[in-house]
């Protein structure tokens, strides 16, 4: 896990499902999880607490894969 304020954790991002809902801060990447976002292809449904079902298998929420 890279330090909070380096490398791919140096920025923070928030995502809202639509314009009147509340923003909801994305948590901080790992290494794993950005080089698994890469062999996948999944729609996103604005669910951030889904399970992503897909093969290979991603080991997170779908916030982990949107920050990835």
């Amino acid at each position: 896990m890279e330090a909070k304020g380096s490398g791919a954790n140096m920025f923070a991002y928030y995502v809202s499902t639509n314009s009147c809902s509340a923003w909801n801060k994305l948590p901080d990447v790992q290494p794993k999880e950005i080089s698994d976002s890469r062999k996948i292809k999944v729609l996103l449904t604005g669910d951030l607490e889904r399970n992503i079902i897909t093969n290979p298998f991603f080991f997170g929420k779908e916030k982990n894969y949107l920050r990835a």
